[in-house]
């Protein structure tokens, strides 16, 4: 990267050292970094196809490594974001469609552990009711049957 950065810092325009930067930090698995060097370079030249091709990689990479580290909201951002720069791009498609199932799939999981704790506080509130009228209806029976034995 020293190499890039002093092209860089020499020449701040210097399209070819934005874009190279990227893809080497892109490899790296630096997906922020090479999302702002591929940027930049975009901003140089917006219609390159290289620059283009680098974001598109470097965003279905960082997705892909979000995914597979269970991180699928952000995944579904990040792949969302890519779709939209190339919606031909199938690859992009795809793992954006799993992404999206599996952000419903927590979502799911975690609307039925809700149901599944409120059943558990809601059973475990009717056994203590019942334990407290089992109770108290033994300690009514003890107290009539004193009653009765002292009559």
């Amino acid at each position: 990267m020293d190499s890039f950065d002093l092209v860089i810092d020499n020449d701040p325009d210097n399209f070819t050292a934005h874009l190279f930067r990227g893809v080497s930090l892109s490899n790296l698995k630096d997906y922020d970094g090479a999302l702002k060097s591929v940027s930049t370079a975009l901003s140089l030249d917006p219609q390159n196809e290289r620059a283009k091709h680098a974001l598109q990689t470097t965003l279905k990479g960082k997705g892909l490594s979000l995914f597979n580290d269970s991180k699928y909201e952000e995944a579904r951002v990040v792949f969302k974001e890519a779709v939209a720069n190339n919606p031909q791009d199938t690859n992009a498609v795809a793992y954006l469609s799993m992404a999206e199932s599996k952000v419903s799939e927590e979502r799911a999981w975690e609307i039925a552990g809700s149901v599944v704790v409120a059943w558990i506080i809601v059973g475990a509130g009717f056994l203590f009711s019942f334990y407290l009228y089992r109770r108290s209806k033994k300690q009514i029976q003890k107290l009539e049957k004193k009653l009765s034995d002292g009559n």
